[in-house]
């Protein structure tokens, strides 16, 4: 019986010794958390506290602790009846924020609500989940509306889906270098009453991709970036489902080929983002389109998209498109807008400008016959693609000038200008339509040392 009671008493010293806060102490009045270097304790609260205790603590931040394993255990769920901000970073040792704990599962009965709102994890190396998929039988995550994550690296699905179910008020969601191969985690589906599309991931392997009709209804903002595992963003009936999104962003994802997959988006079908305003596709190297389906998409909205470093998109969307607002594409925040016709040939015709001029040094203008008859009305200029330092404009009869204003500021960067064999010709530079400012930034961008201007 001694052994056996200096045993649990070892025991108790080690738990209390690895444990910010035990029982010993009570906190009912803490608003304000920040634990921080604290490199000692693999656990904030010993599974024994004053029922007292946290009740009224508000924001919760963790930095730099490099042994904690996990944030918050389910028995201190029930006790955090004010947490709406909890922030974990560079927690070398973090694998689980929230964690069931089987034995002890949650203080109370039934199924709580956590009035979480803001969510922040960033520089977690060994983090694998953030909730434990069992929570849900006792909590839920209905008032949590920011979430943002950065460089973690091992997070291969961001939500179970029986947490994802009720996240019916989340508004923003940032990913970045991030692990994720799927947004919402296929495992136990099949025990839940939840609709279910299957599609096919990177390695050929089945991904089963929940689609909820209430979840992320209210999201607004989405920012994926450098999440090496993605193969596809949404599925047509998820896409649906996001009916308040305004702001869409996604860049260097190296093997994302779609944004929308083409499972389960039949012809007749229609996708539509009815609060799209923005969207932006950057450095997406493997990226073939926006979707391949050949249902209706609808962007009654959409006035700004920014296409920049896709060189693989071939077409936008393989059937039908409506955006009315639409101005034309641009590839950066400083470029004009770009736009022929409708949104499949604007891709198409900028992505083989770019293709042309990327990396062009020196032109002769008579080797590109295509080039001639856009020179002075169809090309549509996209600056920053246009690296042209010598020029050669020859064999050109029907020029009556060499450069058009249109074409001005697209060859800021020329130092060589050669112009010949152009019989019909009257001026070199055509400056009409700009405007005085356009006129002073082309003067001051035309470094030209050299002349050749003759005819045979």
């Amino acid at each position: 019986m001694t052994g056996s009671r200096e045993t649990q008493s070892q025991d108790r010293i080690k738990s209390c010794s690895t444990a910010l806060f035990n029982r010993e102490v009570a906190f009912p009045n803490l608003e304000t958390l920040y634990i921080e270097d604290m490199d000692n304790i693999e656990m904030i609260w010993h599974d024994q506290i004053p029922a007292d205790s946290f009740s009224k603590l508000n924001l919760l931040s963790i930095n730099k602790c490099k042994k904690l394993v996990n944030v918050i255990p389910s028995f201190i769920l029930g006790r955090l009846l004010s947490l709406e901000t909890l922030t974990a970073k560079a927690c070398d040792s973090l694998e689980v924020v929230f964690k069931l704990q089987p034995l002890n599962p949650l203080d109370g009965n039934g199924v709580a609500r956590s009035p979480l709102k803001e969510l922040e994890l960033d520089d977690l190396s060994m983090l694998n989940c953030v909730w434990d998929k069992e929570l849900y039988h006792h909590i839920n995550f209905q008032c949590l509306h920011s979430i943002i994550l950065w460089r973690c690296a091992r997070l291969a699905s961001l939500f179970p889906a029986s947490i994802a179910k009720d996240l019916i008020q989340l508004e923003r969601l940032e990913i970045n270098k991030c692990g994720i191969v799927e947004l919402i985690e296929n495992e136990g589906l099949s025990e839940m009453s939840i609709n279910v599309e299957a599609i096919e991931g990177p390695s050929h392997e089945l991904k089963v991709t929940s689609s909820f009709p209430s979840s992320f209804q209210h999201m607004k903002t989405l920012y994926v970036s450098c999440c090496h595992g993605l193969s596809n963003m949404f599925t047509p009936t998820m896409a649906t489902n996001l009916a308040e999104l305004t702001k869409l962003r996604i860049s260097k994802c190296e093997i994302l080929t779609e944004i929308i997959s083409d499972e389960g988006g039949k012809e007749g079908h229609v996708v539509a983002f009815n609060q799209l305003k923005y969207m932006e596709l950057d450095g997406l190297t493997r990226l073939r389109c926006f979707s391949s389906g050949g249902y209706t998409l609808m962007f009654p909205l959409l006035e700004d998209i920014i296409v920049n470093t896709c060189s693989k998109m071939k077409f936008f969307h393989e059937g039908q498109i409506e955006a009315p607002k639409l101005k034309g594409v641009k590839v950066g925040l400083n470029e004009g807008y770009f736009w022929k016709g409708n949104l499949n040939t604007t891709i198409q015709n900028m992505l083989e400008e770019m293709a042309t001029f990327a990396g062009t040094k020196f032109m002769r203008l008579y080797e590109f016959p295509e080039l001639i008859g856009k020179w002075h009305g169809e090309l549509n200029p996209i600056t920053s693609s246009w690296q042209l330092t010598t020029l050669v404009v020859n064999k050109c009869p029907s020029f009556t000038n060499a450069i058009p204003s249109s074409l001005m500021l697209a060859l800021k960067r020329m130092t060589s200008l050669q112009v010949h064999d152009c019989e019909a010709l009257e001026e070199i530079f055509d400056l009409e339509g700009l405007e005085v400012v356009d006129c002073t930034q082309c003067c001051l961008g035309y470094g030209i040392c050299t002349w050749s201007i003759y005819q045979s």
